[in-house]
This record gives structure tokens, C-alpha cells and sequence, in this order.
């Protein structure tokens, strides 16, 4: 399998476009979407050739995520396929054995359990949140063959501020529209904490979640 269009645009937004080279947190030379291979220091390139370099790299990983796929007869689909290319794009092919278990998850384990990989340091980072809830979002198209559209500038909190919805009984959204693809319910999840906020829904650590569906106005949500 290849990654498709939605996939590309998923990993290009988080991790980037830099056409001069730097050096990440790890003190890696970078160029391009994330490039680390044969970077050299001052080196520049164009919009062009950053393109084909991740064209370049995704061949690596799609050839893992489908070596996953064919010896675990998961029989992922597009959506399903690009989620864990831009999952393994960022955390590695041993991150994605841990994923899905040696084969032991089920689907919806393996989506329920990307919003494991978020913490940096032993702490929630606010990128990798976004990134794992737009990998999980994806990944529960399933079949679809709807483009996604990546939202930019989600998040108005910071995560020393987030808010906890109570347990209850609300519809997970893949988008801020009453009539989105419901992904799920708050009844079968541990924690759910808002995000950010986009028109009359909360953005979520697993989806949307409309701001009717609990009352707000009363303060009805805290941290656990």
C-alpha cells in the first residue's frame, strides 16, 4: 500500500516544511518534512525536493506498516494504513510493535491506544496530542474515502489548564458538525479533557464533543 493524499497532509502539517537544515532536540541535522538522512550543515533546498525526500522516506515506513499488515492479517484500509504511517513516521517501527501488541490489538484497541504515545519527557505534550487524536480520527474513517481536511491552531489551553469532562454519556465526533461521523461515546473512556474549543464543540483528546450534549454554564467539569 501507499499513503494516500490524506495521509501526506497529516504528516506534513505536524511534522513541518524547513528548507534549511537545523538541528531537532536531539541534535539531529533536519531538513525538509523531518529529513534526517545525509543532511549536511547549511545545506538548503527547495519546497520541491523536500517533497521528494518524504516521498523518499515514507517508502521505508509504508514497507513496515505493511509488513505488520500482511503478518498480522489485520487488512487495514487507506484511512486505517496512512494513520500508522504518519504513527510510525514519528514514533518508529518498534513504537508500532508495542502499538498494536505483536498483533494481539484489535482495531479499535490499536485507535483507542495511539492516544498512549503523547508524553515527552513524562509529560503530555500539546503536538503530540494533536497529532495522536488526528492519527486516531483518521484511522476510524475506516472505508471512507472522505479527504480530510487538518485544522490548524486548535488548541486555546494550555496543558497545565485542561478541563475534564465527567463521565457521562456523549457522542465523539470526527469534526466540529452536528452531523460528522460519530466515532464513539464518553461512557466506555477513563478521561476525557478538552483541548480547545471550535464553534459549539470542545476539541477533545478523542474526538469532538459538542458543548449541548453537558452544561457548561453550571461548571459542570473539573479535574479528576
Amino acid at each position: 500500500m501507499k499513503t494516500s493524499k490524506n495521509g501526506i497532509d497529516l504528516i506534513k502539517k505536524f511534522e513541518g516544511l524547513r528548507l534549511q537544515a537545523y538541528k531537532c532536540p536531539a541534535g539531529v541535522l533536519t531538513i525538509g518534512y523531518g529529513h534526517t538522512r545525509n543532511v549536511k550543515e547549511n545545506e538548503t533546498i527547495t519546497k520541491e525536493q523536500a517533497d521528494i525526500l518524504l516521498l523518499d522516506d515514507l517508502f521505508d515506513v509504508e514497507k513496515i506498516v505493511d509488513d505488520v499488515n500482511i503478518k498480522y492479517c489485520y487488512n487495514f484500509t487507506q484511512n486505517e494504513f496512512d494513520a500508522l504511517v504518519s504513527f510510525t513516521f514519528n514514533c518508529g517501527k518498534l513504537n508500532l510493535i508495542k502499538l498494536i501488541r505483536d498483533g494481539l490489538r484489535t482495531k479499535k484497541q490499536i485507535a483507542e491506544s495511539l492516544m498512549l504515545y503523547v508524553n515527552a519527557n513524562g509529560k503530555p505534550l500539546k503536538g503530540l496530542v494533536n497529532r495522536r487524536l488526528a492519527e486516531k480520527n483518521l484511522f476510524l474513517l475506516g472505508d471512507s474515502n472522505t479527504e480530510i481536511k487538518i485544522e490548524k491552531g486548535y488548541s486555546k489551553l494550555s496543558l497545565n489548564d485542561l478541563r475534564f469532562i465527567p463521565k457521562g454519556n456523549y457522542n465523539i465526533r470526527v469534526d466540529s458538525n452536528i452531523s460528522a461521523k460519530t466515532i464513539g461515546n464518553t461512557s466506555t473512556i477513563e478521561y476525557v479533557y478538552i483541548i480547545g474549543e471550535k464553534g459549539d464543540f470542545f476539541y477533545t483528546n478523542v474526538g469532538y464533543i459538542s458543548k449541548d450534549a453537558f452544561n457548561i454554564m453550571r461548571g459542570n467539569y473539573g479535574k479528576p
